[in-house]
């Protein structure tokens, strides 16, 4: 199973970026559809059913406080050059982010998972450039940019590839305090 960790955003946030997304479709652009914006915490790609069963015990028994964020500015993978991902950063909250990620990579390391080998930098993909296509610069994000939020929870997904783009699946939350 595919499987993925990330931090669910509210669904009034979601909408929010999802409208903005509209504004700036483009046969360039494969946008993230509502209900799969999140931020990824770790992707763990193929795993047995009795490894999830495990890590979803470890995940479980994660505590952390809810995390009080901000949307930040409109960014792109690689930062130079021609991009592959825009994604929308944090103003406020990344830190916490970012010792959530910490504590998610220790309590998984046991079972065999390290961390990523780029540096976790918290963001919320929005959309990912096609492949010989140059996108049209983002449409003005003032009206979301600010906007604040919480984080309440941690999700395990599975990640259900299908033609119509992946479909995500929770198979373990953890809220938060």
């Amino acid at each position: 199973m595919r499987v993925f960790a990330g931090l669910p955003l509210p669904p009034d946030v979601a909408g929010e970026i999802a409208d903005w997304m509209r504004a700036w479709s483009s046969p360039a652009l494969k946008t993230v559809d509502r209900e799969n914006l999140h931020i990824t915490l770790h992707f763990f790609g193929e795993l047995s059913d009795e490894h999830v069963r495990r890590l979803a015990e470890r995940v479980g028994a994660l505590t952390h406080p809810r995390v009080e964020a901000a949307l930040g500015e409109v960014g792109r993978f690689p930062p130079g050059g021609r991009p592959r991902v825009f994604y929308v950063s944090l103003a406020r909250g990344g830190e916490q982010v970012e010792a959530i990620h910490r504590l998610f990579v220790e309590t998984i390391a046991p079972l065999g998972h390290t961390g990523e080998r780029r540096s976790f930098k918290p963001h919320i993909t929005c959309a990912r450039v096609r492949r010989d296509r140059s996108p049209a610069s983002p449409p003005a994000f003032d009206r979301v940019s600010g906007r604040t939020f919480a984080l309440d929870r941690l999700v395990l997904y599975e990640s259900r590839l299908t033609p119509g783009g992946p479909h995500y699946h929770a198979l373990r939350t953890v809220l938060f305090d």
